[in-house]
Formats: C-alpha cells, sequence, structure tokens
C-alpha cells in the first residue's frame, strides 16, 4: 500500500473528561505517517489546556462559537495540508491498527470518497455498533450489523455502502469540497447520513471497513435532541430526492409520519415536533436553494441508493413489545410499498 499521509482532526466541545484516551490512541496508530489536529468547538472546560500540557505536539484550531460538529469538522477538511483527512469524534477509541486498516482501504479503492471503520461499543467490545449502511427512502438509516456479535457479522472485507457514521471517517478532501462539504445548517443529528449520501448521489462511493474498528462511548440521548431529528430527516428528503422519488413516495411518507406523530406524542414530545416542522416551513427558501445545488450535481438515480429495510431506533426506545410490533408492522407495510413503486423511480 502507499503511505499517503493523513491528517487526524480529533473534532471536540468541552471533551477534557474525553481527550487524554482519544488522543492517547491516535498516538498509538501503527501507521507511520500523520499529523494530529484538535478542532475545539468553542469548548468551556478544560479541553484546550489539556491538549497543550499532554499532547504539545497536537495543532489546536480553535472555533469561535459552537454551531455543532460540522462547520468544526469543514474547518478541520480546510485547514488540513494533506488530501485525506480522518475525522475522529472525542467519544472514539481507536484500535492501534485502525488508520493502517482504513488506509490499506484508501489505497485498494481510490474511487471512494469516504472510508469508515467498525463501530463497536466501548463498553460492549463484543457487539458492533454499526458498519455503515444504507438510506431508508423514508429518510431513515438502515445499519449494517446493528448491536450484532463481532463474531456473527458476515463481512470481514471492505463493501460498499450509501451511507456511514460520523463517529469516525476518512475524508477525501478534494471530493468533499466538490460536494459543498457538511451542511452546516443542520448542527445535530443526520449531518454525516446527508453529507456521506450526498457524496454517494453525485457518483462516487462510501466504504465500509470490518477490519478497522474504533471503539464509541455512546451518550443515552433519549429524545433530547428529536427536534433535529425530525427537521433535518425532512431536510435530507427535500434536499436529496428526486421530484419523480417524492411524488411517489408520497403515501408511504405519510404513513410513517403520522407513525412518527403518535409515537412522539406518547413520548410527550408533540412541542418539538411541531416546532421542527415549523421551522422546515421557515427554511423551505433555503432548502429549495440547496436542492437545486444538489440536484446539479446528481448522477445516480434514487432507485439506485434508496432501500427499503429495518430502519435503526436505538432499543431502549421502543423495550415495550407493542411498540416493537408496532415498528414491525409499519417496517413491513413500507416494504411492501417500496417493492410496488421502486421500479417507477
Amino acid at each position: 500500500m502507499k503511505l499517503d499521509k493523513v491528517t487526524v482532526a480529533v473534532i471536540t466541545y468541552n471533551g477534557e473528561h474525553l481527550l487524554e484516551e482519544c488522543l492517547s490512541a491516535v498516538k498509538s496508530q501503527n501507521y507511520p505517517s500523520y499529523e494530529v489536529m484538535m478542532v475545539d468547538n468553542n469548548s468551556t472546560d478544560g479541553s484546550v489546556k489539556l491538549v497543550r500540557e499532554k499532547f504539545p505536539e497536537v495543532k489546536i484550531l480553535q472555533m469561535k462559537e459552537n454551531r455543532g460538529p460540522s462547520p468544526a469538522r469543514n474547518a478541520a477538511i480546510r485547514e488540513a495540508n494533506t488530501r485525506y483527512i480522518l475525522l475522529v469524534d472525542d467519544d472514539a477509541i481507536l484500535a492501534p491498527d485502525c488508520l493502517r486498516f482504513l488506509m490499506d482501504a484508501v489505497d485498494k479503492f481510490p474511487e471512494a470518497a469516504v472510508w469508515a471503520p467498525r463501530v463497536v461499543y466501548y463498553d460492549k467490545r463484543n457487539t458492533i455498533q454499526y458498519d455503515g449502511g444504507n438510506l431508508h427512502y423514508v429518510g431513515e438509516a438502515i445499519n449494517n450489523n446493528a448491536d450484532v456479535y463481532i463474531e456473527d457479522a458476515p463481512e470481514k472485507i471492505p463493501y460498499y455502502v450509501q451511507i456511514v457514521a460520523g463517529a469516525v471517517l476518512v475524508v477525501d478532501k478534494e471530493k468533499a469540497i466538490y460536494v459543498g462539504l457538511f451542511d452546516e445548517d443542520y448542527f445535530f443529528g443526520k449531518t454525516d447520513t446527508e453529507f456521506t449520501f450526498r457524496l454517494t448521489l453525485s457518483g462516487f462511493k462510501c466504504i465500509s471497513v470490518p477490519r478497522a474498528i474504533v471503539y464509541h462511548k455512546v451518550k443515552m440521548r433519549g429524545l433530547s435532541q428529536v427536534f433535529y431529528q425530525v427537521r433535518n430527516r425532512k431536510f435530507l428528503i427535500f434536499q436529496t430526492y428526486s421530484l419523480k422519488t417524492l411524488f411517489f413516495i408520497i403515501p408511504a411518507l405519510l404513513i410513517y409520519e403520522v407513525s412518527l406523530l403518535f409515537f412522539l406524542i406518547f413520548k410527550g414530545e408533540l412541542k418539538k415536533y411541531l416546532k421542527a416542522n415549523i421551522a422546515v416551513i421557515k427554511n423551505l427558501h433555503q432548502v429549495l436553494n440547496k436542492r437545486r445545488k444538489i440536484q446539479a450535481l446528481r448522477k445516480v438515480k434514487d432507485r439506485e441508493i434508496l432501500f427499503a429495510g429495518d430502519f435503526y431506533i436505538r432499543g431502549y426506545l421502543i423495550k415495550k413489545r407493542y411498540l416493537m410490533l408496532g415498528k414491525k408492522i409499519l417496517n413491513g407495510i413500507l416494504n411492501i410499498y417500496w417493492k410496488a413503486v421502486k421500479n417507477f423511480i
């Protein structure tokens, strides 16, 4: 393999309690050619001081305000002096050979734009959180090997996916800039889904690399960020789907939306749901402007990159048996509908 130099960019906000383990893992990589940058999202704790004292070799880039991970990731991509940038969230711990396996995949799949590791639970190291995935046509993620034991995961070699999560990923700077980098208006939720799906829509590839392992300290957020999840899902659909796709999937979107509404009412989150939809309406002009730019990049049809299947919901949100049954029924209906309309899209 070629030993391309890599910029490792750790993105943090108030990560003082996370950074020492994260950066120590970065320093322990057995790949010989990389430099490290930390992008601090205007932290109010001792993050910057800790890095300056314990990791003086790390370049520090400080953001003037915290506008979520996307502006910080974009700043890292722009600032990097290398073609390839490994973006790392501060709650992710790289296995010692993670970067080496990722860069081996870069060498073998140069046509791709993103290469992502297998994400494993930090506190359950025999269980996969996700292995990249595909985009469900209602705008949710279908995560490969979600909550599967590592020994039971079928894939051991790199393979194509449509979307990846942003905890850790290698990005090709030139291709990322070509499609417009991460959308900085998303703030939180679906930031990486939208970015990597936009790359896929533009004809580039995303690669999941199962032998590259990262251990992720998962936060139990519940529905605290449901406003962004609801709003950004609609941003994603309206900006990236073709008009033909939108026309044919209207009934399925309505079925999903009614199901989501009742679920959030049950969870006491109706107010956030309504606010999110109002935000979509208020931002409709901006969404349409972005849509024109994204559709101009399109190289593939939606039916080639959208899927039906079991969209992912964190298990603790649907523990009750009737919620699990409801999700199963909903998935079945959506799967049948996709089979009926896919060939028309």
